[in-house]
């Protein structure tokens, strides 16, 4: 089979459906199945899985008997993949290219030295588009390595991604688990295997709400874990960018302002102090956008 769509999902009934009608919705020359993964879902979600799987022989369901969390249900999903390559989406995220898996097919047909391509998207707030992820000032070049990844910190959206079955890594640090950065993770073991492409036309529609696994009342768990990641990727990869994955200003400046909160004082001017000793990671817009900057916290 030339592709597989990996869709995960967990209490997305209000965007499931959405989801996966845009993936139907995809006009190609080849034919391609879905794999729907509902995380045991508390809400309609399974429901409303199943009553789209009865009127298309596309979607594949994937049932859980138990909660297993959006790490290892994202990695067991592609995991069970057939295609020669590999699309991911999750569940409250959709496309807005009708062509966009037949855009990607054809340029890794083509390009045979490429691990995987992704493209652009715009935010997605209320229904309402608040404007694209890649601009004017923070655009990519239309092909690079790992090493300018790394090196300038390129923000992979993989609800874009398009990769190469075979590219996709057997083994994975325990730490990639528990981490929301996990797919950055997922991208940098991939880009060990071949170049990346950036192909300039908008395919996806990125939801932020309240209840997305990035929400600021996960920021704590979500920083700790990061740093633990962080640490063995950088290992991973035998310290070779220790240089720009050792400095974790981000982190340790959200974790001394939450400490802070929690009246934890010893902590806030431990992590204060580490914040002192290292760059930034992560843009000031990217920041802004993701509402964790200083001005923000300081003024809430």
């Amino acid at each position: 089979m030339k592709l597989s769509v990996s869709i995960i999902t967990y209490n997305h009934q209000d965007y499931i459906e959405e989801a996966i009608v845009s993936v139907l919705n995809q006009q190609t020359d080849f034919d391609f199945e879905i794999l729907v993964s509902d995380d045991c879902s508390t809400d309609n979600t399974l429901a409303v899985i199943e009553k789209l799987a009865k009127e298309s022989n596309k979607i594949k369901v994937l049932y859980r008997e138990k909660n297993v969390g959006m790490v290892h249900n994202a990695i067991n999903t592609i995991s069970c993949c057939k295609g020669e390559y590999i699309a991911l989406l999750e569940g409250d995220d959709f496309w807005v290219d009708e062509l966009k898996l037949q855009k990607q097919v054809d340029f890794l047909d083509q390009n045979k030295d490429i691990a995987f391509c992704i493209t652009n998207g715009y935010y997605v707030r209320n229904g309402i588009n608040v404007g694209l992820y890649y601009t004017e000032s923070n655009t990519l070049p239309s092909i690079f390595t790992l090493d300018y990844m790394i090196k300038n910190n390129v923000f992979i959206h993989c609800n874009s991604k398009m990769f190469r079955k075979s590219v996709q890594p057997e083994i994975f640090p325990e730490s990639i688990y528990k981490a929301s950065s996990w797919d950055w993770a997922l991208s940098l073991m991939q880009a060990e295997k071949g170049n990346i492409a950036y192909l300039d036309f908008v395919s996806l529609a990125y939801r932020r709400h309240e209840n997305a696994q990035i929400n600021r009342k996960y920021l704590k768990e979500n920083l700790i874990h990061g740093l633990a990641l962080l640490n063995d990727i950088n290992a991973h990869f035998n310290l070779k960018y220790n240089k720009m994955l050792g400095k974790r200003y981000w982190h340790y400046q959200e974790l001394a302002f939450i400490y802070l909160e929690e009246k934890e004082y010893k902590i806030f001017l431990l992590y204060l102090i580490k914040s002192f000793f290292n760059k930034p990671l992560r843009s000031l817009n990217e920041l802004k956008d993701l509402g964790w900057s200083i001005k923000k916290r300081l003024t809430m």
